[in-house]
């Protein structure tokens, strides 16, 4: 008899390490697929038969119609973004009928969009938020003040709540930012996408409660109790996954803050997000190297974050851009390292265009990983890092700085730490003191079904992920499609009975 089983595949970085394609790949022989934290400041690439799907609140797995996909109480979503998904996937002939949402999860208005983009407009300390209203909707769901899915329902509740939440930001907004009289209204109106903006002269709260109107009956038949929905699968034995959204060092508790997301997408945050008792199995997802977006301490990065800033939002990478980087890096320029793994590995920001910043694999962020969510991980992108002559993994820190108490310890100058410092005046002040330097390897691995059929260099990289963090790992993504992914462990609870069983490998 099958055995239920609760899978969760969360990033172990900064986000942005390939969970999509890892969920779509995991998830085509389950029953249930589950989110339950972030909303649409989550990007998740999916490619199918060539066709790239970009969700930023649809879970991975929805392309795979006999998958019920749940949005979870622990989410925030901005319905206007979920209408457009649902839209551009129906126009593409898919149903789905398998979507189900979480009648608890937390509504993103446009105030929540416009209270981030003035905070992040006007602070000299920018955090570096996508501006998709995430951490006021959530700031609102903290203070007991925030609307629900389910409270759409309530029209006379729905338009009093709105009507509130205009006139009160209204006033505190205007005399904060000394906005000019008619400002607020104009820029919240920009909070929607064009097609929804009102007639002029429209009562902005009339016009609002009738779009959430419309919008809550459109959806009434995606709304489920997400908890009960989860309990009874389990009870009849069904397979579960979880996709996290952003990574473990965006947590909230658990990442660098404040430069930081404003849930938790550590394994705590699926039991809270989904109602659920527990978790059997969790998977972290580690890219083969490491990238950030935004602000904030990256210890590992190569070159300068300045210039990153500096550089376009590419749609499109050609063979020359690719191969003018390479020729660069062979000079031994770590910015244009940097610029060779963000070219060749497409990192540019599902969400927001932003070039990510892009470093060596830092094997104190791997064990801070394995701590807290657990020691079997998923390796994605390693045939990015093909044609590299030396890979390099970061073993240990040295602080530059003035003397500071951290954790009970006095830290001087040139003192060497060898744990993540989960503080951001520590980890500001902290350079790589010692990497574990492995050969590079060379030409295309994206066809490899095993192990052994991988360069000896890369099982050499490979082995030393592990002995540095901690860490086991269960599969290895040698490229973008399903069919570019090595398990490690066919045996293991990653595949169901009916998903094909790739080679047998042998571990290290």
């Amino acid at each position: 008899m099958k055995t239920s089983q609760t899978i969760a595949f969360l990033g172990g970085q900064w986000g942005d390490e390939g969970k999509g394609k890892i969920v779509d790949w995991a998830a085509q022989n389950s029953d249930i697929c589950a989110r339950a934290t972030g909303g649409n400041n989550a990007g998740h690439t999916v490619i199918v038969k060539d066709k790239k799907y970009v969700f930023h609140l649809l879970p991975s797995a929805i392309t795979h119609a006999k998958v019920q996909c749940l949005l979870g109480n622990g989410m925030v979503m901005d319905l206007f973004v979920l209408l457009k998904e649902i839209n551009l996937l129906q126009d593409q002939g898919f149903t789905l009928d398998n979507l189900k949402i979480s009648s608890q999860a937390h509504v993103i208005l446009p105030f929540h969009k416009l209270i981030e983009h003035y905070k992040e407009s006007n602070s000299s300390k920018k955090i570096g938020t996508t501006k998709r209203g995430i951490g006021p909707c959530y700031a609102d769901k903290i203070n007991r003040c925030g609307i629900t899915v389910a409270d759409l329902y309530d029209f006379q509740s729905l338009k009093q709540h709105l009507h509130t939440q205009y006139t009160d930001l209204k006033q505190a907004l205007s005399n904060k930012y000394n906005l000019l009289p008619d400002e607020f209204d104009h820029d919240l109106i920009q909070m929607l996408p064009a097609q929804y903006h009102p007639p002029k002269d429209t009562n902005i709260v009339e016009h609002l409660t009738n779009l959430y109107m419309q919008i809550a009956i459109y959806l009434s038949k995606f709304i489920v109790c997400g908890i009960s929905l989860l309990a009874k699968a389990r009870s009849a034995n069904k397979q579960v996954v979880l996709e996290g959204a952003q990574g473990l060092f965006l947590d909230i508790d658990h990442g660098t803050y404040p430069y930081v997301t404003s849930s938790n997408p550590s394994i705590g945050g699926m039991l809270t997000g989904l109602g659920i008792p527990k978790v059997d199995h969790t998977y972290s997802i580690i890219k083969a190297y490491t990238t950030r977006v935004g602000e904030g301490s990256f210890v590992c990065e190569l070159g300068d974050y300045q210039k990153v800033k500096k550089e376009s939002q590419l749609e499109t990478i050609t063979p020359e851009q690719i191969q003018d980087a390479h020729q660069k890096m062979l000079q031994s320029d770590d910015y244009q390292t940097g610029l060779y793994m963000r070219l060749k590995g497409k990192e540019y920001g599902a969400t927001t265009g932003r070039p990510r910043r892009c470093g060596w694999l830092d094997g104190l962020m791997l064990k801070h990983c394995v701590t807290v969510n657990g020691p079997n991980i998923i390796i994605t992108k390693l045939d990015v890092l093909s044609d590299i002559p030396e890979l390099k993994i970061c073993t240990s820190y040295v602080y530059k700085g003035a003397p500071i108490n951290y954790q009970g310890q006095l830290l001087m100058n040139g003192s060497i730490i060898k744990e993540f410092p989960l503080n951001e005046k520590i980890l500001s002040r902290c350079e790589p003191h010692t990497y574990e330097t492995i050969e590079g390897f060379s030409g295309d691995i994206s066809n490899s079904k095993s192990l052994q059929e991988l360069p000896l260099s890369a099982q050499k990289y490979l082995q030393a992920i592990e002995q540095i963090s901690g860490a086991k790992i269960c599969v290895v993504s040698v490229g973008p499609e399903r069919s570019q992914t090595i398990n490690m462990q066919p045996e293991s609870i990653l595949l169901s009975k009916n998903m094909q069983v790739l080679p047998s490998n042998k571990h290290f």
